[in-house]
């Protein structure tokens, strides 16, 4: 469970951090819904594919995870931040000591339950190893809450629309809530309070959640939830979580806005019915805290084609996680490869079978730097380790232009050296055969030795048994630990004189693996010292391997404080080392009137590499007395003298650095301005060109609509056109249904309502000829057919005015309703009365509740009467058992509504 849980929350990691530094700021919302439901559902069951062998970098990818790895705290660092044995003496190879070789778990164990046999023996576990057990069934605790909260907010969201009045209306139902709560939807029910808005602003809002509905937002907050109970520990799934609500919003927004509502009214709204009473998070809803996002993204310029690289670019990631990090197939041919290889490349911890490789070497006065390198090709492993050996340990030493064996024996086994040197270089092979009763021993104090390597490694440090009955008394080693203070070289010696100095600064609850991190990252006593004469008396030890690690020194302090930077906070000093404001010619900004810059400013100038050079250069231009955010946002969009000179080609002079920072980001170097001014649209504004980039209007589409007669049009009106997707074909479209000497603004209200999807000619077979537009797009908007008039024409409902058949199918007055009513036995109705029916929600159901109380021959309007008015049926029993059956609907209706004014 947990390498699957871990490679998941990579994957959702990696997926959250490509979209919102890669494409967030697209405006393909759709593709962009599409990649963020793509990339969880793939974060969700990648890990669960398993890949040929042949294809995997790393065969056992998060399945090969070790279960001794929670044991160890220290975590270790690349290749390059491991510290070589000898950093006096250079040798022949760079020194470096690379992870041990992955093992496929069809050949041994990594890790393996220890046996009860061994467990008397087998040291007790820390407490931090104790506590790491639990993590299980931390998870399980978050995993139940967050499943009980989502099904607790489901049942919530259902209540809601039980207890509440509902009217259906097309394919959704409206639910009017009488609390506080922001209007929201929930697959086809849509929740609002009618009484918060006025009627314009009510259509509105409920056209924005229909969207919801319609496009089915639901399911991707129901994923989405989904991922969060599971993924509850990683804080970017939450980030991941808040990307699909936001996004949502967007698609929903832009969607209205395609639809012909006009954007300034739209965005006034937003702001105008913005509440802080949020309905539940399963839930697609009309208001968010980030309107301000909203609103820019309304106005941003739409992506040009030519982004969608960005979104390719995630398949070769994809491809990459999956060789990188899923488990492998085919097992059995896997165990073949490595008995294969057992026989001159591994190593059996019964000692029949030796860690052999190759080396080169060099001779120096007293000592010989080996460089050793092991490889097994089809595994895909390769490692590489650096030691230098004393003369006196061989049993025979190396000497220049010698040819031989070359032995070094130590308490863990024999390392045997075949080869030869030339002067004082020299390469063979090595063997290495570990002493069987050193492995028994260990054994014995509780090790498995399952790790292939392990003994090898703890012969290359000299660990001896004594040293081993050291780390188990003082610190209840695991093996885990056992094998790194063996790689990252933490002998004896070298262990107490770090524990003695680190007691002396005040370091007294040091565990194994804080001093294992300070071997891997050389953090030594002097070290501290030098931060501590610095200034910084008060620093934790995670503190200190962190300062190390991104190469803080007292050096590096003291250069800030001579800069002017004396009391600075170790995180600050850390950000500063971290992006290099060293780099950062503060003398040069300075000059240019730039003074007393904070180490915010300094670094954010490291970060977006801005130069007194490039703020001269904009000076050059006529950029005088901007503010460093300024040129820096001029940095940030790429704005160069190149670039300015291309919009002074165009005529652009005396703009604003906000005038030419909109035109980089919307790529205005792009619109053809000169096809423009042919079509006789000179002089247009900066703002002008900047929307004709945003919505990627070009000369070429405006000749087309020439070309179909509409001419004499500003720019503005154009761009409306383009924006609702308006086409020659289209307005072709129009004419071929008599449609013709229209207007732009008729077309663009013919395209906002999608009027061309009317059967015009079935409803001429009908007999309704001479439609005008206005009924074309109130026929849409009602979703009315001439299959619909034809029902209602079988059903007796003839020679109706359009009007009626489209109140009909507003209220769903249909065939079912129709023979429900005259099920009813109340007798003949009129149309108004089967409209008033419909409307009221009149049904079988309530007619006979009504007639089971003892009033008989009511005529259709009183059963609409005591519907409006909403009597109940006790109430009527009540009022019969005192006056009769005789009693009229009119009294009834009095009586109760005096009864309650009373109450």
């Amino acid at each position: 469970m947990i390498p699957y849980l871990l490679h998941s929350a990579l994957l959702v990691s990696l997926f959250y951090l490509f979209y919102r530094f890669v494409i967030a700021r697209e405006t393909y919302f759709r593709l962009n819904r599409a990649l963020l439901i793509t990339g969880l559902v793939l974060s969700l069951t990648l890990p669960l594919l398993k890949i040929p062998a042949s294809w995997s970098i790393a065969p056992n990818g998060f399945a090969g995870l070790r279960t001794e790895a929670v044991e160890a705290p220290a975590p270790v660092s690349p290749p390059s931040a491991r510290r070589p044995m000898d950093h006096t003496t250079p040798i022949a190879t760079p020194p470096e000591i690379l992870a041990e070789e992955p093992v496929s778990s069809t050949t041994e164990t990594v890790a393996e339950t220890v046996t009860p046999a061994e467990v008397a023996t087998a040291p007790e576990p820390s407490i931090w190893v104790k506590l790491l057990s639990w993590l299980p069934i931390f998870y399980l605790i978050g995993l139940v809450i967050l499943a009980f909260n989502f099904l607790l907010q489901i049942g919530v969201v259902s209540w809601r629309i039980w207890r509440s009045n509902r009217y259906k209306t097309d394919r959704f139902t409206l639910v009017e809530i009488k609390d506080g709560l922001a209007p929201h939807s929930f697959w086809n029910f849509i929740l609002i309070n009618p009484q918060q808005y006025e009627p314009e602003l009510y259509e509105q809002v409920v056209a924005h959640e229909k969207i919801h509905c319609r496009q089915k937002h639901t399911m991707d907050l129901l994923l989405a939830e989904l991922m969060i109970i599971i993924q509850w520990f990683n804080p970017l799934a939450w980030f991941y979580r808040r990307a699909i609500e936001n996004n949502l919003e967007y698609l929903t927004d832009h969607t209205l806005l395609d639809n012909g509502i006009p954007r300034q009214s739209y965005q006034f709204n937003l702001l105008k019915i913005a509440v802080p009473n949020q309905p539940l998070t399963v839930s697609n809803h009309y208001n968010q805290s980030f309107l301000k996002k909203r609103i820019l993204m309304m106005n941003s310029k739409q992506s040009s084609p030519g982004s969608a690289w960005k979104y390719l670019s995630l398949i070769p990631l994809i491809l990459l996680s999956v060789i990188c990090l899923n488990a492998t197939q085919n097992p059995e041919q896997e165990t073949n490869e490595t008995n294969t290889e057992m026989n001159t490349n591994a190593y059996d911890p019964e000692g029949q079978v030796d860690v052999t490789g190759t080396w080169m070497a060099e001779l120096f006065e007293d000592k010989v730097c080996f460089s050793l390198n092991m490889s097994q090709p089809s595994r895909h492993s390769h490692w590489q380790t650096s030691r230098c050996f004393e003369k006196a340990d061989f049993e025979e030493a190396p000497k220049a232009n010698s040819e031989g064996e070359y032995t070094v024996t130590r308490e863990a086994g024999t390392l045997i050296f075949k080869g030869a040197f030339y002067e004082v270089n020299g390469q063979g092979h090595h063997e290495f055969k570990p002493n069987q009763q050193f492995i028994t021993s260990l054994k014995n104090k509780g090790f498995t030795m399952k790790s292939k390597h392990i003994v090898f490694h703890l012969f290359l440090s000299d660990i001896n048994s004594t040293y081993v009955d050291f780390l188990i008394k003082n610190y209840q080693i695991t093996e885990n630990q056992l094998e790194e203070v063996a790689i990252f070289d933490l002998n004896m010696e070298r262990l107490k004189t770090m524990e003695a100095e680190f007691k002396a600064l005040g370091y007294k609850k040091l565990g194994l693996e804080n001093y294992t991190e300070a071997s891997i990252h050389d953090v030594d006593a002097a070290y501290a010292r030098s931060l501590r004469n610095a200034g910084y008396q008060d620093i934790s030890f995670r503190q200190l391997v962190e300062l190390k690690i991104h190469d803080v020194s007292a050096e590096f302090i003291n250069k800030l404080k001579a800069q002017g930077f004396k009391d600075l906070s170790l995180r600050e000093v850390q950000d500063a080392a971290i992006h290099d404001i060293e780099e950062v010619d503060v003398e040069g900004f300075a000059k240019l009137g730039f003074n007393n810059l904070s180490l915010r400013e300094i670094v954010e100038l490291s970060i977006h590499e801005l130069s007194p050079a490039y703020v001269a250069s904009m000076q050059k231009e006529g950029f005088n007395n901007l503010s460093l955010e300024e040129y820096l946002n001029l940095k940030i969009h790429d704005v160069d003298q190149e670039f300015i000179g291309q919009l002074k080609s165009k005529g652009y002079t005396n703009l604003s650095a906000e005038d030419i920072e909109n035109a980089a980001i919307h790529d205005i170097d792009e619109v053809d301005v000169e096809g423009f001014a042919r079509l006789g649209f000179k002089d247009l504004s900066i703002e002008e060109i900047t929307e004709l980039g945003i919505h990627n209007l070009e000369p070429s589409y405006i000749s087309g609509l020439q070309k179909e007669g509409l001419t004499g049009l500003s720019i503005r009106d154009y761009m409306d056109l383009k924006i609702h997707d308006i086409t020659p074909r289209f307005i072709q479209d129009l004419r071929a249904k008599g449609f013709t000497d229209l207007t732009a603004n008729q077309i663009e209200d013919a395209a906002i309502h999608d009027i061309h999807r009317v059967d015009v000619a079935g409803f001429r077979k009908l007999g309704f000829t001479n439609l005008s537009l206005e009924k074309l797009t109130e026929i849409q908007i009602h979703n009315l057919s001439p299959a619909y008039i034809t029902s209602m024409q079988k059903q007796g409902f003839k020679d109706l005015p359009l009007d009626r058949y489209i109140e009909f199918k507003l209220h769903e007055v249909d065939e079912r309703f129709i023979k429900e009513v005259k099920g009813m036995g109340i007798g003949s109705v009129t149309n108004e009365e089967l409209l008033e029916l419909a409307i009221h929600e009149v049904n079988s159901n309530y007619v006979k509740s009504i007639q089971a109380t003892g009033l008989n021959n009511l005529a259709v309007r009183d059963y609409i009467e005591l519907r409006i008015h909403d009597l109940p049926a006790s109430f009527i029993k009540k009022v019969i058992a005192e006056k009769g059956k005789d009693v009229s609907v009119d009294y009834i209706v009095r009586r109760y509504h005096l009864e309650e004014e009373e109450f």
